[in-house]
C-alpha cells in the first residue's frame, strides 16, 4: 500500500529504565530516526536520562511520560502485576486515591527533572488506557495543563493495516483504546492516528527489519511507530536481546533508505497536531 509523503512519529519507549536504552535512544534522536521519547520518571536511570535531555535541549524531540503501574522501582510505590492490574481496572476495583497519587508523583518527577510539562503521555505496557486509570490520568492532566494539553497514545493499528488482524496488536487495542479515545476527544486531547510496532519481541534482526517494512508501508500521516531500542542488552532486562536487535536495524543505512523510499518524514506530533484533537 503506497501513500503520498507522510509525517509520522517514531517513539522509543522506556527511556530512563537503564543506560543502554538512554544511550541508544539518544543516538537515534541525533540520527533523525526517532522523534519521541517515552520516559519512566521513577526508573533507575531516569536521572541520567533527564540530564541528557537538559544538556541537549528537549526541542529536538517530543518528551513524554511513560506512566508505570507495573514495575516496582522504589520501596513504598504502589505496583501490581499487569494481569492483576487489568482485572482490577476492568472491575473498577483500583484504589482511586492511591492511583491519583501515583500519577501525580510521576508527573511531578517528570516536571522536576525535565523542567517542563510532558509533550505526550502514554503507559508502560499500555496501562494508560485501562478503565479507572484513563479517567484519573486525564483529570490530572486537564487540571495541570488546561492551556496546552499533551497528546495521548492511541494503541490501535491504523485502519487497513496488516497489524489489524494480528493477535497481539488487537489485544493491546482492546484493553481500552476506544474508551480512552472517546474521553480524549470529549476533553480536547489530541491523539496519534493509529499505532504500529507491537510484536512478541522474538526473532532475528532480519525479522524485525521485515516487520519495519510493512509498518512503514501501513503508517498514516500523523501516525505512531513505537520501539524499545537499546544500544546494548542489559543484564536482567527480559527483552534485552530484542532491544539490541531493534537498535541495530533502526540505526542502519537500510532503515534510512526505507524512510526515504516510503516518503516518511519523522516528526514531532506535538507540532503536527498542534494540541488539537485528531479528527477521525
Amino acid at each position: 500500500m503506497k501513500h503520498p509523503g507522510r509525517q509520522v512519529a517514531i517513539c522509543v519507549d522506556d527511556f530512563g529504565l537503564h543506560s543502554g536504552i538512554n544511550h541508544g535512544a539518544w543516538q537515534l534522536v541525533e540520527m533523525g530516526r526517532v522523534s519521541a521519547l517515552a520516559c519512566m520518571s521513577t526508573a533507575p536511570a531516569w536521572a541520567e536520562a533527564a540530564a541528557r535531555l537538559r544538556a541537549h535541549g528537549p526541542a529536538l524531540v517530543d518528551v513524554g511520560l511513560h506512566l508505570n503501574l507495573t514495575e516496582r522501582f522504589a520501596a513504598g510505590q504502589w505496583r501490581c502485576g499487569l494481569g492483576a492490574l487489568i482485572l482490577s481496572a476492568s472491575g473498577r476495583c483500583l484504589p482511586v486515591k492511591r492511583l491519583r497519587d501515583e500519577i501525580a508523583l510521576q508527573l511531578d518527577a517528570f516536571e522536576t527533572h525535565v523542567g517542563k510539562p510532558p509533550d505526550f503521555v502514554d503507559g508502560h505496557q499500555h496501562v494508560h488506557q485501562l478503565p479507572q486509570v484513563r479517567e484519573a490520568l486525564l483529570d490530572e492532566l486537564l487540571w495541570r495543563y488546561p492551556a496546552r494539553r499533551p497528546w495521548l497514545r492511541d494503541t490501535r493499528p491504523p485502519p487497513g493495516s496488516r497489524d489489524g488482524a494480528a493477535f497481539k496488536p488487537r489485544l493491546v487495542g482492546a484493553l481500552g483504546a476506544a474508551g480512552l479515545s472517546a474521553l480524549a476527544l470529549r476533553m480536547g486531547f489530541a491523539q496519534n492516528r493509529g499505532m504500529l510496532g507491537v510484536y512478541g519481541f522474538a526473532g532475528t534482526s532480519q525479522g524485525y527489519a521485515d516487520r519495519l517494512l510493512h509498518w512503514c508501508e501501513d503508517l498514516l500521516g500523523g501516525g505512531l511507530l513505537i520501539c524499545h531500542a537499546a544500544s546494548l542488552a542489559h543484564a536482567g532486562d527480559p527483552i534485552g536481546p530484542a532491544r539490541a536487535r531493534e537498535f541495530e536495524v533502526l540505526a542502519s543505512e537500510s532503515f534510512g533508505a526505507l524512510l526515504s523510499t516510503q516518503r516518511l518524514s519523522v516528526g514531532r506530533l506535538s507540532i503536527v497536531h498542534g494540541q488539537r484533537p485528531v479528527m477521525r
